[in-house]
């Protein structure tokens, strides 16, 4: 069970509300910080490869942020971190989806 900002089934499924997302092993949602946002905690980062650094999400060492400063990428401009964000697109999706298919049959 998670603690602050979620929503729970009747069967005790929780996921994080929108804007918010989970980081095993934790129990709490941290709200989504794209890169430049103010934070306290790496956690909070939501972009792959970031960290909190100063009290801002930035790139972790050895990476720079893409173009539209939504990714981090390595020095060739590869972007690293695309096989994390898809699984955190998953995590956040895959759940809402097994919910909807319990409650339509």
């Amino acid at each position: 069970m998670f603690l602050g900002k979620t929503t729970c089934s009747v069967e005790g499924h929780c996921s994080c509300l929108p804007g918010y997302h989970h980081i095993p092993p934790n129990s709490k949602c941290f709200p989504d910080i794209g890169l430049g946002g103010m934070c306290e905690d790496n956690a909070e980062c939501a972009v792959p490869s970031a960290v909190c650094s100063a009290g801002i999400c930035s790139c972790g060492s050895g990476l720079i942020p893409d173009d539209d400063n939504t990714m981090c990428t390595g020095d060739n401009g590869k972007r690293t971190a695309e096989h994390g964000l898809i699984v955190v697109l998953l995590s956040l999706a895959l759940p809402r989806l097994f919910e909807y298919l319990k409650s339509s049959t």
